[in-house]
């Protein structure tokens, strides 16, 4: 798979091990199963104008002419060479980057939406073909299997968190709903926010104004911290309104994501686009908002946000890709060994488990639990970071969901994690190692709700 992506920002070059700063430019990425290779064009000095940029891209696109048809090229696996297919699968880049990349009209045309054929009342282009159409030549379009409308995605992290949420800072800030008092107040509920990892803290961010923010920051804003400092300092509509796009967020960003929720989403984000309107006049519906009618689209042709959103070139080597780091062996309390005895028993149904009692080793037995266990600090699900309680209280709690055994219905159970580990067992001559967690669960889970796992211990 090989897409376009244009970074104003950085970018790593594996080629030199050297970070650019400050050089807008292309880089094409072929992402192959298990390595990434970068190509990356001559820098330029400052950001190619729209004249200029099929000259920045004409030598990528004769490679790609080539590479569509195979070359044969020398691997590990081949040394004597295998043919070799290439072709861009989209655009990944900040939307007016990406307009101008793929042969569109820019925010100002009437034609700023690349998708579908709404029209905005201001003006601009030079040619008849532009006013009209919102296109112009891209040497894109010499790839006869590139579908420029298709292939050209809407980026999650510009048109929800870099373009939306900062947005309507600016909406509120204009109706003066966000005064310098208001900001302080704000600051002081998020700092009594416990973070969950991955999420960047806003520690005096809010009370600046939010000044100079990045992505990482915006996300924690609309994901974490919004709902929670908004909900006394904006109207009640205006707080309603915006509700309805965090939960949006939410569930679009979210570790997994279902076509229900995708399709749940969508309906959300429109309920908040035609509230904008009303709340705030036309003029609020920004290029960017309307954009948001098209990120299912995106999603159903790519994937969840996580294979295409802009936030993989800005953070380092995800958590996922690094093994995890175990402590030395150490023995379990005796409680909380018996739990993980009576797990082993249900989880394989049999009771021909032999149980480990201090200073003895039992022998003859099928199966022999030990209660020697290796203790981690963190682990990485779904790219959600979830971290042992014994040292730091970021990352330990957890609201766990179970499936009722006697219908679909899913209830969720909240918890802290008082220490994480993985356990070793041989069952027909073969090691099985497992990760567990060990959950302290809350008595109660709601006002007036007992919790039914309060006197459970161990969680998969």
């Amino acid at each position: 798979m090989l897409s376009i992506c244009t970074c104003e920002n950085f970018f790593f070059d594996s080629f030199s091990q050297q970070t650019l700063k400050k050089c807008p430019v292309i880089m094409p990425v072929i992402t192959k199963t298990r390595s990434t290779s970068n190509y990356r064009c001559n820098q330029c000095p400052k950001e190619a104008k729209i004249d200029q940029m099929n000259n920045f891209l004409e030598p990528l696109v004769d490679e790609l002419v080539e590479l569509y048809d195979s070359i044969t090229m020398k691997t590990p696996e081949f040394p004597n060479g295998t043919s070799i297919c290439t072709a861009l699968m989209f655009v990944a880049c900040n939307i007016p980057a990406a307009r101008k990349t793929a042969g569109f009209t820019g925010f100002a045309s009437t034609n700023a939406c690349h998708m579908c054929k709404h029209h905005f009342t201001v003006v601009a282009g030079t040619t008849v073909l532009e006013k009209q159409h919102g296109t112009r030549f891209s040497k894109l379009h010499r790839l006869h299997y590139f579908d420029p409308i298709r292939y050209t995605i809407v980026d999650p992290m510009h048109n929800l968190f870099l373009g939306t949420a900062k947005h309507m800072i600016s909406v509120w800030k204009d109706l003066r709903y966000l005064p310098t008092a208001v900001l302080i107040h704000m600051q002081r509920l998020a700092n009594g926010i416990l973070v969950p990892p991955g999420y960047a803290v806003l520690s005096t961010k809010i009370e600046s104004g939010f000044s100079y923010m990045k992505a990482d920051k915006w996300q924690s804003w609309c994901l974490i911290y919004s709902l929670v400092v908004l909900k006394d300092a904006l109207p009640e509509d205006d707080y309603r309104n915006w509700t309805l796009f965090v939960k949006a967020c939410q569930k679009l960003t979210g570790p997994s994501v279902t076509y229900s929720e995708i399709d749940s989403a969508h309906q959300l984000l429109g309920k908040f686009e035609k509230e904008c309107e009303t709340l705030y006049g036309e003029s609020s519906i920004t290029p960017n908002i309307h954009l948001h009618m098209h990120l299912r689209e995106s999603m159903l042709n790519f994937g969840p946000v996580y294979a295409f959103w802009l936030y993989s070139f800005d953070e380092a080597l995800p958590p996922t890709t690094l093994p995890i780091k175990l402590q030395p062996l150490t023995m379990m309390k005796d409680d909380h060994y018996q739990w993980l005895f009576e797990f082993y028993v249900k989880a394989y149904r049999s009771t021909s488990v032999s149980f480990c009692v201090v200073g003895r080793i039992p022998i003859g037995e099928n199966v022999f639990v030990n209660n020697r266990v290796q203790k981690v600090k963190k682990i990485s699900l779904l790219g959600q970071e979830y971290c042992s309680g014994e040292k730091k209280k970021r990352g330990s709690f957890v609201r766990i969901l179970f499936l009722e055994r006697t219908n679909d219905n899913v209830s969720e159970f909240p918890g802290q994690i008082e220490y994480l580990f993985t356990h070793t067992i041989k069952i027909g001559g073969v090691k099985r190692v497992s990760t567990f967690a060990f959950i302290k669960w809350f008595p109660a889970y709601h006002s007036s709700s007992h919790q039914p796992l309060a006197d459970q211990g161990l969680q998969l």
